[in-house]
């Protein structure tokens, strides 16, 4: 949903050969969760360098009280890719999706 609401081009330039691929994610659980708890999901942009880009989440479960306690937090890390005659190759990180991710920093 992020890239559909936030830099719509980078789904054609998939659909071209550009790939997002994942080179590590991780979580920690911090609490349990359960059934029918109301969770948000809060992005940071970590880094970003070169082609790959580094995510931060915070996992939020809304109180009935009307805070939020952290239940999880994780990273993930992905890389730009080329698919060219069947090769991956690196490439920059698409424009759109670079200034949709500096509002995450």
């Amino acid at each position: 949903m992020f890239l559909r609401d936030h830099a719509p081009d980078v789904s054609e330039e998939m659909a071209n050969g550009l790939c997002l691929i994942t080179t590590r994610c991780s979580c920690d659980y911090l609490a349990e969760l359960y059934a029918f708890d109301e969770v948000m999901i809060r992005m940071r942009l970590a880094d970003l360098a070169q082609n790959r880009i580094t995510m931060s989440f915070e996992y939020l479960r809304s109180t009935s009280e009307g805070s939020e306690e952290v239940v999880a937090r994780g990273e993930q890390q992905i890389v730009c890719m080329q698919r060219s005659s069947g090769l991956l190759e690196p490439r920059p990180i698409p424009k759109s999706l670079v200034e949709a991710l500096r509002s995450y920093a």
